[in-house]
This record gives C-alpha cells, sequence and structure tokens, in this order.
C-alpha cells in the first residue's frame, strides 16, 4: 500500500513501474513454483484442493472463519 500511495499522480509524466517479486500458484501446495501450472487448469479435485489450501490460510493468517 504505502508503494502505491508513493507513486506519482497520474497526470505526471514521469514514467513509473513496480515490479512486484511474486511466487506463481502461492498459498497451493501442489501449484507453488511449478511452471506447469502457468497455463494449466484445475480438475474438479485439485479445485477442491486448492481452495481448502487457500481457506486455511486466510482463516490462520487473520483469524476469520470463512
Amino acid at each position: 500500500v504505502d508503494t502505491i500511495n508513493a507513486l506519482p499522480p497520474v497526470t505526471s509524466d514521469r514514467p513509473t513501474v513496480v515490479i512486484g517479486h511474486t511466487v506463481k500458484g502461492n498459498g497451493v501446495s501442489f501449484m507453488a513454483s511449478n511452471p506447469a501450472w502457468h497455463a494449466g487448469s484445475l480438475n474438479e479435485d485439485d479445485w477442491k484442493k486448492a481452495k481448502q489450501e487457500l481457506i486455511q490460510a486466510y482463516e490462520e493468517k487473520w483469524g476469520v472463519t470463512v
């Protein structure tokens, strides 16, 4: 948020870029850092597993039950 707030205004003539260092599939055990998932698709079982892992991580981080 601090980075976004520090950007020059939209009306600025100054070129701006924000580079994010991310991990593809982060938070899903079988997808994280696995390049095969870059253009992959989930079957029903994979979707259920991924969804459960993400919900669990969210609940643990924020202390909220989804």
